[in-house]
This record gives structure tokens, sequence and C-alpha cells, in this order.
């Protein structure tokens, strides 16, 4: 029966195992004949009332009290009811050594579950108990126990940060590549947690560094998610694929440090030379965010790399073509980017007929006007068309209109009526692109060939370019990133 169970002396009976009062206990189990496996049924805390004396001697490391209840026989491997706890997990949940011990020494099972298939390995891994650890790596318990999560303790020993456990367990023998739930493994949740000596740990032990898990994050995407700059250098630096892509969008590493805004991973990520044009499900490159977002900073990290800006950075439905990223800026009205392009050597020429002449030919009139005019057929928000452009008839690229196989836009404008716009507005518009699409230096277009030829590594490689150190730093771009 319950211990005190309707005999008014259950309270007295809680109150003598809870306060180590173990000469009244002998008393009141002599006394009343107390089934010393069964419940309390009168308690002070209402959490207790699932325990037997032996849970919360455990629990309150109790020892003399423990050798007397397992002298009267007590069951050591007796669960709770609801959390099938055993006096074991007590004793190795609270810390207390020397219970720890003294159940050991009865014979208690070092390994049992309870309800959230948590064995004490789980529970000294997480707590980052070294010395219950020990202990316990020396019993034969299953050391790659799963609970109903599928985590085993080197992934709770990880995902909490507990470094001497993780080492203990790797040490031990433990499986590294097991995945849990959502497919995360032991070098996600250290990846995640952000400790570069957690990584190290587990890559030197031989962790996988591209498994993928249910939405398809690597460990280096979870660190990208995190910030976690010197986890992510640490599996960079050791091998890791960073141009795997997630499930759901097709996202990379890459894309995800553009978006949210962590230069100084994308300044790790370019910095190995490996990045490659991965285009996500959207058909958009890392760089795209940075245009559409006007991210300067992040678009000068991209152009002190040396990545590739000519290729399409963001593609037709169709795939046949795709946006530059003067094409981007363009239709954002970037004018702070546009400018930079210009600098480091991009024609911004018009995106229409290829047998209209380029911007660059015209005069500054010209081009003023017929970027505006191009612009507003764009529906660029940010920008105007001044009203008077260029005479009725002829189109800015220099031809009549019949002169271009197909129409484009520059033709089409002149057989529309400008609309009313604001003259202060215009005369801005027409200044910026009269500054911008000057005709490029030959030293200019030197820069940009160069460059384009010798891709990524570029500070690597600039050494070996028979060119004064002068050249140098203006082919790596030092008078603007």
């Amino acid at each position: 029966m319950a211990t005190g169970s309707g005999n008014g002396w259950g309270l007295d009976f809680y109150d003598c195992v809870i306060n180590n009062d173990l000469a009244r206990l002998e008393f009141l189990v002599e006394q009343h004949k107390v089934d010393l496996n069964a419940k309390f049924t009168e308690v002070r805390k209402k959490n207790h009332l699932d325990l037997s004396p032996i849970h919360l001697v455990a629990y309150k490391g109790y020892t003399g009290m423990l050798q007397y209840l397992y002298d009267m026989k007590c069951d050591i491997h007796l669960t709770t009811a609801t959390l099938r706890r055993t006096a074991f997990h007590f004793a190795v949940l609270r810390h207390k050594m020397a219970c720890f011990h003294k159940l050991l020494s009865f014979g208690a099972n070092a390994d049992p579950r309870d309800t959230f298939g948590n064995s004490p390995c789980h529970y000294a891994a997480e707590d980052g108990a070294c010395d219950i650890l020990d202990v316990l790596l020396r019993q034969r318990i299953d050391l790659n126990a799963q609970d109903i999560t599928l985590k085993t303790p080197l992934m709770k020993a990880t995902r909490n940060g507990k470094l001497s456990a993780v080492k203990r367990l790797v040490e031990a023998g433990c499986a590294l590549n097991i995945r849990d739930k959502n497919s995360d493994t032991a070098l996600h949740f250290a990846a995640r947690h952000g400790s570069e000596g957690l990584v190290t740990v587990l890559i030197r032990a031989g962790s996988d560094l591209n498994m993928q898990n249910q939405w398809g994050h690597t460990p280096l995407m979870e660190a990208v998610c995190y910030n976690n700059k010197d986890a992510s250098a640490r599996l960079l630096s050791s091998g890791c694929n960073l141009n795997l892509r997630e499930y759901k969008g097709g996202d990379t590493a890459l894309h995800v440090a553009v978006r949210k805004n962590y230069n100084a991973i994308v300044e790790q990520l370019l910095a190995t030379g490996k990045v490659q044009n991965v285009y996500n499900y959207h058909g958009e490159l890392a760089v795209y965010d940075a245009v559409l977002s006007q991210k300067i900073d992040t678009i000068r990290i991209f152009l002190h790399h040396n990545y590739d800006l000519d290729v399409p950075i963001k593609l037709d439905y169709d795939g046949t073509g795709g946006k530059t990223v003067v094409k981007v800026a363009m239709d954002k009205g970037n004018f702070e980017l546009l400018r930079l392009l210009a600098k480091v050597g991009f024609l911004l020429s018009s995106s229409s007929s290829t047998n209209c002449r380029p911007l660059a030919e015209w005069d500054s009139t010209q081009q003023a006007a017929a970027m505006g005019w191009e612009l507003f057929h764009q529906t660029c928000p940010l920008t105007r068309p001044p009203t008077t452009s260029f005479p009725v008839g002829r189109a800015p690229c220099g031809r009549e209109p019949t002169a271009c196989s197909q129409p484009c836009p520059l033709h089409r404008a002149t057989s529309q009526s400008p609309p009313t716009v604001d003259a202060e507005h215009a005369a801005a518009l027409q200044r910026f692109f009269t500054e911008v699409n000057k005709v490029r230096s030959l030293k200019e277009m030197s820069r940009k060939v160069i460059r384009k030829h010798v891709g990524f590594g570029i500070h690597y490689k600039v050494n070996f370019l028979c060119i004064p150190k002068s050249l140098q730093e203006y082919v790596l771009l030092r008078d603007l990133v």
C-alpha cells in the first residue's frame, strides 16, 4: 500500500525522509510496518507525489538513509509512474556523487531509460558532469543511445557547449554522424552553438562536413545563419562544400550571409576562392539580394574579391537570359552603385536592341536623355525623364525609328509624349548620367580585362603580374574598395 495511506502518520513519514531523520524513520517503519516501495500519499511539495522513499533519498543525496533502504530490501530499480525515472537517474540529475557510487555498488542498472528516452549518460553529457561521465563510460552502457527525438549523448553535450564532455565521448568511440529527428548531426549543433573548439574536436574525429539536415542545411549554413564567424572559419579551412543548396529555396551559404547582411562571413566565403555562380530556385545569385537591397558595403566585398559580375545575377523565368548587375541597379535607381560600377569599368549601356549604338558613343546630352527615357519605360519608381531630350522623329541612338530591326524602348519613346516632371529632378538625372556614362579610359578598360581573366584569388595571383606595385594596387581596386 502507499506509505501512510489513511493512517494519519503519512506526513510524519514524509518529513522523516526529506529531513534525513533516520532514527525517526526506523521507528515509524517498525511501528507501522511501512511498505518502503510504495509512493508517498502526503507530501509538502506536489511534485513529490510520484516518488517513493528511495527516489527522494537519491534526489537529496542521503547516503546513510540510502544504505538503510537497501538493507530493508527496497527495489533500487523502481521507477516513478510518470517520468519512469529510477533512483540512479535522480542521483545523476542532482549530481549526488556519493549516492551515485553507492547505487552502482548495489548493482543498479547504469543505463535505464526514462519517459523521454534519456539515459543517465544523456543527462551527464548534457550537464557536462565529467566526473559522472568518466564512471559511466567504464560501465557497459550504450554510448550511442538515442532519446525520443533521436539525440545521442554527444549531441546533447554539443548542443549545450560542454567541450570536456564532448572530448570524453569522442575518445570513448561514440558515433559522430548519427542523425536526430531533424536529421541534424553533432556537427550541426556545434556550428549552431558557435564554438570553434567543439567544431574542431568533431572535425578532427572525422565528422562529415557536408551532411544536410531535413531542410538541406549543412553545418556551414547553420554557422552562417547564427553569424558564428569562428565556427564558419573552421569549417571553411577544413574544406567543406560551400556551394551546396538548401532544399526550400535553393540558397547557398553565401545567399544566407548576404541576405542577413553578415559581411564578415561574406568576406570569409569569398576569400576561399571556391564560390561558384550557383543560382537558387528563384534564379538568383547571392549578389542579387545585395544589389536589390542596395547593400553597397556588401557589393564592395564582392568587387574586392573579384566576383564575376558580368554574368546575369537574376535569370529570366524561361532560363534563356537574365538581368545583369547594371540592369538591376538601373531598375532600382541605385545611382551610388551605378557610379561604383562605372569606376570599376562597367559600361552603362542601353539594354535594348543590339543595333543601337552603346551610350558611351553618344555625347553627354544624348546619354542622359536616352538613359532617362529607358529608365522611365522600365517603370523605375525613382526616376523621371527630362521633358525635352531629343528631336521628334529621331531616336537618341542616332538612327531613324525604322533603322532598328526590333522596336526598342528608345524608339518607342519618340512616339510618346513625355510626362510633366519636376525640373530639378530632371536636371539631377541628366547630370548623373552625364557623369557616369563617359567613355572609359584605356586604363579602366585594361583593369577590367585583367580582373576578368585573373578571377578569384586575385590578391595572390596579382603578385605574378609583371607590372609595378602601384599598378598592382590599381588592379586590386585599392582606390575604390
